[in-house]
């Protein structure tokens, strides 16, 4: 359980930093290849908690449903946060909304 403790709170920082990178990559003007933000966006993508957290998992169904959904609440919050959901029109929050009540059925039918 002590591991829980470390890997979400860092996967959650990780993957807002990726968010915000990825926001700033989309906004950058000029050329991909030119833009620090590509190559920062890059090398964070290269980067993945998963395989660490693959490794000292005890329950690895939960761990990928928990990482998985980490990614999604947080990016979405994040992307929320520096006004890229601005355009975002009813359908999409309402899908938005049906992903994670969907990996939330999927919890449920575990047990």
């Amino acid at each position: 359980m002590s591991h829980y403790i470390w890997w979400v709170p860092t996967v959650v920082i990780f993957y807002a930093l990726y968010v915000w990178a990825s926001k700033n990559n989309n906004d950058a003007i000029g050329t991909w290849y030119t833009s620090k933000w590509f190559w920062i966006t890059f090398a964070m993508g290269c980067c993945s908690f998963w395989t660490i957290v693959s490794r000292i998992s005890k329950n690895l169904m939960f761990d990928a449903l928990l990482y998985d959904l980490l990614i999604i609440i947080g990016g979405y919050t994040m992307l929320v946060c520096l006004g890229a959901a601005s355009h975002f029109n009813k359908y999409q929050w309402i899908g938005m909304f049906l992903i994670l009540i969907g990996f939330i059925l999927v919890k449920l039918e575990g047990k």
